[in-house]
């Protein structure tokens, strides 16, 4: 399947350049429009923008020609040829284009660009998800697997491989359930309440007691543990992050 994405990218890019060469911002103009220029082209190709593997597969034997890409740009009048553009507002400057692609060349479009969830008629995946969040019959699933804080390290992959769900959606419906006040801020095994002081804390992570904690915190004990801001509290660093480890 790379090879394919990659090849479909790659012609873009270079159609792109040997028609808007001479422009002064080319390098720019590609980042912007060869990303909508693959999703056409494919889009024409298949009928759709949902297309499966076999799809992409097929073009080994049918593969874009150039006039597929030009066709589209000849019909579609890019509002994405110069302009500034960065990455909060492409999603909005993109659509246009496709709503636009898609109305000339009779192709069914649904809003999507730049979300991580693909619309989907499936209920499964609208039950997982609401605009790309999670959605409440997900955050009761992840309340209910929780175990009582404080939480073993990487609890929240222990809770994805579970609900077979991505692990971004597990932590932000974790997110959610502290924001709600149903489960607490925890930062490297240490349990922190609403006002930033320490609660609780795994003994098997680290020697530090609460009050030690809260004096380190308060400024009374001096320490060469990083405080930082987390979750708009002050917590303590007990974990070197480019090591990557889940901070729960």
């Amino acid at each position: 399947m790379w090879p394919i994405i990659t090849r479909v990218y790659l012609c873009a890019r270079d159609y792109i350049l040997s028609v808007k060469l001479g422009n002064e911002n080319i390098d720019k103009l590609v980042a912007q429009l060869v990303p909508v220029l693959c999703l056409s082209v494919l889009a024409k190709k298949f009928g759709g923008f949902q297309y499966s593997l076999t799809n992409l597969l097929s073009l080994e034997k049918n593969f874009p020609s150039r006039a597929d890409f030009e066709e589209i740009l000849d019909k579609v009048s890019s509002n994405m040829f110069g302009g500034k553009v960065n990455r909060s507002s492409y999603r909005r400057v993109a659509e246009p284009f496709l709503r636009d692609f898609a109305s000339k060349f009779g192709i069914s479009y649904t809003p999507n660009v730049g979300k991580w969830e693909p619309i989907s008629v499936n209920t499964t995946a609208k039950t997982i998800t609401h605009d790309g969040q999670p959605s409440a019959e997900l955050i009761e699933k992840v309340d209910r697997l929780l175990p009582q804080q404080p939480w073993p390290r990487n609890i929240d992959q222990v809770v994805t491989k579970a609900l077979k769900v991505r692990r971004s959606l597990v932590s932000e419906a974790i997110n959610m359930l502290i924001s709600q006040g149903r489960r607490k801020i925890q930062r490297d095994g240490i349990i922190y309440d609403e006002m930033g002081r320490a609660v609780a804390v795994d003994v098997s992570r680290t020697d530090l007691s609460v009050d030690e904690i809260n004096q380190i915190l308060a400024g009374t004990i001096k320490s060469e543990i990083p405080i930082m801001e987390y979750n708009g509290i002050r917590v303590l660093q007990l974990i070197d992050r480019s090591n990557r480890v889940s901070p729960l």
